[in-house]
């Protein structure tokens, strides 16, 4: 019975993604990286599916180098913000540029590779530790990948197995502790050195040490990533450049 239902929670979300509308490739050119990276929403309204409003035009700008924390209440659409940003999203209305060229001038895919992200859907999936990292991407080096996973705190998690980085992973980080899981994730976010990086509520069940240690390190200046974070911990504060607070279905800074 455990493989029948295996097979059956499989079918269903192989049909979730079946079901979604495929991208548009229409040969757009490559998005060229400069050594800036800046993005700007402008006048965006976005509408759930039953047409409620989640932002009226909402306008915001953001700085290479900055450290923001995105504040505001369960529900007010701090989750949607961090996809229209990614791109995963698309607004009903306005416009979003990065570099001052829109998102939908550009290749999705030529984009997305200098963003990284660790938001509330994303789990490990069946393969290695290695795998689940790097996403088969050989181009990544084992020092680099050690590298990674000792600075998201995952090495003691990895001594312990006795196949190291090849250690086998169940779907969606069965059989593995939560945290352990979202460190995982946290290293496939960072592990190409984005110029972008979104998480939300990422160290949820840490202890407090270990979160302190965690925040320093991903607000550090050298990393040359814009770090937008959504979460209730208290400590982003601290060492987060900015706070943009969603109220209203537009954005405050604080």
């Amino acid at each position: 019975l455990e493989t029948v239902y295996d097979v059956l929670t499989s079918l269903e979300k192989i049909g979730q993604i079946v079901d979604k509308e495929l991208e548009p490739f229409n040969n757009l050119p490559q998005f060229e990286n400069g050594s800036d990276f800046h993005i700007e929403l402008d006048q965006v309204d976005f509408l759930r599916s039953n047409n409620t409003p989640v932002f009226s035009n909402l306008s915001v700008k953001i700085n290479p180098g900055d450290r923001i924390l995105l504040a505001g209440p369960s529900g007010s659409g701090k989750t949607t913000l961090l996809k229209l940003i990614t791109g995963l999203l698309v607004p009903d209305k306005g416009s979003i540029f990065i570099n001052n060229t829109s998102y939908n001038g550009v290749d999705p895919n030529s984009l997305r590779k200098y963003i990284g992200q660790m938001l509330p859907e994303q789990m490990p999936f069946e393969g290695t530790i290695k795998e689940n990292i790097s996403f088969g991407n050989k181009d990544i080096s084992d020092s680099k990948l050690h590298e990674v996973v000792k600075n998201v705190g995952l090495m003691p998690f990895l001594k312990d197995q006795v196949k190291g980085l090849d250690t086998f992973l169940h779907p969606e980080g069965q059989q593995i502790p939560q945290t352990v899981s979202r460190r995982i994730l946290l290293a496939r976010a960072i592990i190409n050195d984005p110029k972008l990086l979104l998480l939300k509520d990422p160290f949820e069940q840490f202890e407090p040490g270990e979160v302190q240690c965690l925040i320093e390190y991903l607000t550090d200046p050298k990393h040359p990533w814009i770090l937008i974070v959504s979460s209730r911990d208290p400590l982003w504060k601290k060492y987060c450049t900015r706070v943009l607070e969603i109220q209203n279905r537009s954005i405050i800074e604080k």
